[in-house]
């Protein structure tokens, strides 16, 4: 959608096609806004494509304003070949990430299962191609660790976002996501220095903690109290990492272990 880029520094250094655009990106065989529908088609409940009868323009229209980064993901997912038993595609995040929590403790018990993904602690594991980073978003952010959103999960939904690794090295990965300033966008994130491979701790904290300290803190008299630029677009309450277990070299039993031993 026209290669919008985040760098690993949270700017956005590449505008991609928005949403609803008429526009082709090079290479596409359908307008931008056909695309994000396109997207729908993955969902049970098919988002806009719901609207019976509905002409092309009121399809367009009802595009906007209504989140399809779950849609996008469940497109992915679908066009790779993942069936219901292997990853529950929803217009909500939430749906599948669930999934994995459940996942994760039946493997924990032994048990069999054939969902894709496990839930992981991202603060303690490193990312790889095919996991999904998530995190949860605006009115839940408040829900900013691993522990925190397992719970509130049990409870009932939450408000997420996820992306998708497409590329890692021994300096970074490469994640994309549908609906990131408004298009299909290629986040760029830096690794810790220690050589685990996990993301670099400073995108894990939450705008709600951050919020939270700079109002603790009064600056000297005559001193401007120093903050991140708008564009830091890379910090977000990121928690939890959805590790693909198909399709990938199986883990030692101590890697799962760990990956696992965190579930409340």
């Amino acid at each position: 959608m026209g290669g919008a880029l985040i760098d690993a520094g949270g700017g956005l250094i590449h505008q991609g096609l928005a949403e609803v655009e008429r526009e082709r990106a090079v290479g596409s065989d359908r307008s931008t806004w056909r695309r994000v529908l396109g997207y729908w088609r993955a969902t049970p409940d098919a988002g806009p494509l719901g609207v019976a009868g509905g002409s092309a323009l009121q399809q367009r229209a009802n595009i906007v304003d209504r989140p399809w980064s779950a849609a996008f993901i469940s497109h992915v997912m679908r066009t790779a070949g993942l069936g219901r038993a292997e990853f529950r595609a929803s217009a909500s995040h939430h749906d599948y990430v669930r999934a994995a929590f459940a996942s994760a403790r039946d493997e924990m018990r032994g048990a069999d299962t054939r969902y894709a993904y496990r839930a992981c602690d991202l603060a303690a594991t490193a990312p790889r191609v095919g996991d999904l980073l998530c995190a949860t978003r605006e009115g839940d952010a408040r829900f900013d660790t691993f522990e925190q959103v397992a719970v509130a999960l049990r409870a009932g939904p939450l408000q997420m976002h996820c992306e998708l690794v497409v590329h890692q090295d021994s300096s970074g990965i490469a994640a994309i996501g549908g609906n990131v300033v408004q298009s299909v966008t290629l986040r760029r994130m830096g690794l810790e220095a220690d050589g685990s491979g996990r993301l670099w701790t400073a995108y894990l904290e939450s705008e709600h903690r951050r919020e939270a300290v700079v109002a603790r803190l009064t600056p000297a008299a005559g001193q401007a109290q120093a903050l991140l630029p708008d564009t830091y677009l890379n910090r977000r309450p990121w928690s939890v990492l959805l590790q693909l277990r198909e399709g990938q070299p199986a883990l030692a039993h101590e890697d799962r272990t760990n990956c696992c031993a965190a579930l409340p």
